[in-house]
Order: structure tokens, then sequence, then C-alpha cells
């Protein structure tokens, strides 16, 4: 609206200038040539027109300086209101990259918050070493008894097979021959006592821990190879 305005009045101003009639008086000078008093009379017509058309121009600059204030004056209020905004942005950016910042610590602290109520990896720790130290005991165990067994089963046969040799020798003595019958059955049934006792190790384990059948089924199949075969007679 302030460039229509100076427009106008700038327009205005220069078409007055342009039609407006000098009033200034012609010159009457007595003894004068008529032809002398009408060229000054157009030489202070053409003055009195170059001062209305500088008074005109005059203003046209007072208008176009007020304008170019004005104009100067928005500007700086748009860069200000500008430079504002940035600073505004600049800040909410700052105040957004610190708290993403803090977005993995409070990722951290709530985990560990949450992990404490399910932490038990010491008391599973513990278990395991409890575990690993009973099964150990008992395979311990289990070799134990097995390598007295089997010496005296090594023994037992040992003699089983002298005397199976004698009962043959002597067909008579009947009475020989149920003996070694009977602690050849006695044998069997050590053998048996003995499988029993690897199973139930075995079965009671398997309900404490995952690789227990694995490691008796493993050390039962040793057992078994070195087990002595039954004498046959």
């Amino acid at each position: 609206m302030e460039e229509v305005s100076f427009d106008q009045q700038a327009s205005a101003l220069l078409e007055q200038s342009r039609t407006r009639q000098p009033n200034t008086p012609s010159f009457q000078m007595s003894g004068i040539n008529p032809t002398a008093s009408v060229i000054l009379d157009s030489i202070a017509n053409r003055v009195s027109s170059i001062e209305e058309r500088l008074n005109a121009c005059d203003s046209i600059y007072r208008l176009a300086t007020q304008a170019n204030t004005v104009r100067e004056k928005e500007r700086r209020e748009k860069f200000q209101s500008f430079v504002g905004y940035t600073q505004n942005l600049d800040q909410r950016i700052s105040d957004i990259e610190e708290k993403v910042n803090q977005v993995p610590s409070i990722i951290k602290n709530y985990v560990k918050e949450e992990m404490k109520g399910y932490d038990n990896s010491k008391q599973t720790e513990m278990l395991i070493h409890e575990a690993q130290k009973k099964l150990t005991e008992r395979i311990t165990l289990i070799e134990k008894q097995y390598t007295t067994s089997l010496k005296k089963s090594q023994k037992d046969i040992k003699r089983l097979k002298i005397d199976a040799q004698l009962a043959k020798s002597q067909p008579e003595d009947d009475d020989r021959i149920d003996d070694v019958a009977a602690q050849i059955s006695e044998m069997k049934r050590r053998q048996t006592l003995m499988f029993d006792l690897l199973n139930a190790m075995r079965s009671h384990n398997s309900q404490d821990y995952d690789n227990v059948n694995a490691n008796l089924s493993t050390l039962w199949a040793q057992l078994s190879v070195k087990r002595p075969d039954s004498p046959r007679h």
C-alpha cells in the first residue's frame, strides 16, 4: 500500500508541474521593445516552471526517501524476526538432541531395573557348580564301586573256572557242581544289581541336569566293555 501511495503522489506532482500555468506577472517596463518584453515574460515563465519542477522533484525525492526508510525498517524487522526464529529453532534442535542422547542411558537404566527382577545368574551359577560337583562325586562313586566289584568278580570268575574244571573231572561230585552253579548265579545277580544301580543313578540325575543321561550312558558303555563275561559251564 505504501508503494502505491508513493507512485500516486509522485504522478500527481509531475502532472501538476506540467499543467500549472505560471502566474508571474509580465514585466512592464517602459521604453522596452515589445519583442524584448515577450522574451522576458517567456524566460520568467520558464524559470517558474523549472522551480515548480524542482519542487516536485524534491517532493518525489522526499517521498522516495520515506518509502526507502519504511522498506528498510520492514526488512530489518523481518530479518530480526527471522533471526529470532532461527535462534528458537536452534534451541529446540539442541533440546531434541539432548533428549535423544539421553535415550540410550534411559533405556539401559530401564532394562537394568527390569532385569533385577529376573537376574538369577549367580544362583544359576551356584546350581551349575553344585550339579557338577554332585555329578563328579556320583561318577567317582560309581567308578569306585565298579572297580571294586570288577576285581572281586575277576577273582570269583578265576576261582569258578578252577572249580568248574574240577567238577568236570569229577562228575560224581554233584554237590560241588551245585555250588559252582550257585556262585555263578550270585555273579549274575551282582551284575544285575550293578546295572540297576547305574540305571537308578541315571534316572535320578536326569531330573536335575540336561546332560547327565548322555554322560552316564557313555560311562555305562565304557563299563559294559570292561565287564567280564559270565563263566560258561
